[in-house]
């Protein structure tokens, strides 16, 4: 025959706790604001239904039995936890701070811009942004968008991943005045702007068929950003990818020269702490996030279709 199982009121359970604590009946009732009977009845009721005693009420002030004792320090144990959660839960969902670490180039010419709809929506919501290619450190941090390879950092998750396409800009200033582009050797030509030690440059060309006797030649910038702004100020032809760009492409600010691209050699991707860590306004943040990274990635799909 199976055990029975009984059920015990949290009232009384809560009442022998603070008798438990006081170790006397009428500062436990001053403390619940009921009355000593009140209180009396409760633990009264509570050791009929377990069959034990737990308070020898021979010595003044009374004492824990053994099993008194037991119960004590469980429910002290169970209430700890229960405080610990709901603090956790109400600090999450009640945080007044957004903390996020972006990638720069990304940061300045894509996040920046588009957290205007973000505070319209939460006014109240400080918004801390750390410029940095990978998370460094995850304490404190809401969310994070990083590029390369992405990390595995326990508690967080790689939300999201994007890949993008790379594709040669140049401000049409700087192509009526010099001369016209009509093949990727033309670029030759010119100067190229590098993110990096001109690997990216390297690996376009090669693909556009260009046969190079070594890395090209031009300007090191550094970071995309920085490139992309030279382009703009009419310094060389960079290559970037069309996030970076968008609003200087539609602008006019800068043209693609070829439809030719070639992808980012690693991704951006987004980290996040498990969702029950996460205020709304992260979550929120979190799905505007993904929103853009399917954008992205079906537009780099879109291009590539159109190349075949």
């Amino acid at each position: 025959m199976a055990a029975y199982d009984k059920t015990f009121s949290l009232n009384s359970l809560r009442v022998f706790e603070v008798a438990a604590r006081h170790l006397h009946l009428a500062k436990a009732a001053d403390e619940l604001c009921v009355t000593y009977s009140a209180v009396s009845h409760q633990i009264r009721s509570l050791e009929q239904n377990l069959g034990v005693v737990l308070f020898d009420r021979s010595h003044k002030p009374m004492r824990l039995t053994a099993a008194g004792t037991r119960l004590s320090q469980t429910l002290l144990e169970v209430l700890s936890d229960i405080n610990r959660v709901t603090t956790e839960l109400s600090n999450a969902y009640t945080s007044k701070e957004l903390h996020i670490s972006c990638a720069p180039s990304l940061a300045l010419k894509w996040l920046v811009p588009s957290l205007k709809i973000f505070q319209t929506k939460y006014p109240g919501i400080q918004i801390r942004l750390t410029p940095e290619t990978q998370l460094a450190d995850p304490k404190n941090k809401d969310l994070a968008i990083s590029y390369g390879e992405p990390m595995d950092i326990p508690g967080w998750r790689v939300v999201s991943t994007a890949y993008v396409e790379l594709t040669p800009v140049a401000s049409p200033k700087l192509i009526d005045k010099l001369q016209k582009i009509d093949t990727p050797e033309d670029l030759l030509e010119f100067t190229l702007l590098h993110e990096d030690n001109g690997t990216i440059w390297t690996r376009w060309l090669s693909v556009a068929g260009v046969q190079l006797s070594g890395k090209p030649l031009g300007m090191y910038m550094g970071r995309a950003h920085l490139a992309l702004e030279g382009a703009v100020e009419g310094c060389g032809v960079a290559i970037i990818d069309p996030i970076l760009g968008e609003k200087d492409i539609q602008s006019g600010k800068l043209v693609r020269l070829f439809g030719q691209t070639v992808p980012m050699p690693h991704p951006y991707y987004l980290l996040a702490p498990e969702k029950t860590k996460m205020s709304q306004p992260a979550q929120e943040m979190e799905g505007m996030i993904c929103t853009a990274f399917r954008k992205w990635c079906g537009e780099a799909n879109s291009i590539e279709a159109k190349q075949h």
